[in-house]
């Protein structure tokens, strides 16, 4: 796996315009963590997304149901941490157009 240069480099320029303070662990935290935090939600949605259109793509399916495609990523909601709703808020559209390019 290699490592994405641009995006370490993006956080080494946001931490030039942070001013140290406490201790490491304390500066460290408050800096890091939103960031973290938003790369893991970005990254369940990237996943939960990609799982579900390889699996409707593995089916080699004619048709798009609703009902059973909106089960099938709620299913793979439940493989990682995330709040299903706000997923298929945000989700639910752009796979129904990914999985209708497929057929």
């Amino acid at each position: 796996m290699s490592v994405d240069w641009t995006t370490v480099h993006a956080f080494a320029d946001l931490l030039e315009t942070k001013s140290a303070g406490g201790t490491f662990e304390e500066w460290w935290s408050s800096h890091w963590k939103p960031i973290e935090e938003r790369c893991r939600d970005i990254a369940a949605n990237k996943f939960i997304t990609k799982m579900a259109l390889q699996e409707f793509k593995d089916l080699n399916l004619d048709k798009f149901v609703d009902d059973v495609e909106y089960k099938r990523l709620l299913k793979h909601c439940l493989t990682v941490d995330i709040d299903s709703h706000d997923y298929m808020d945000i989700a639910w559209t752009y796979y129904r157009a990914e999985c209708l390019k497929l057929l």
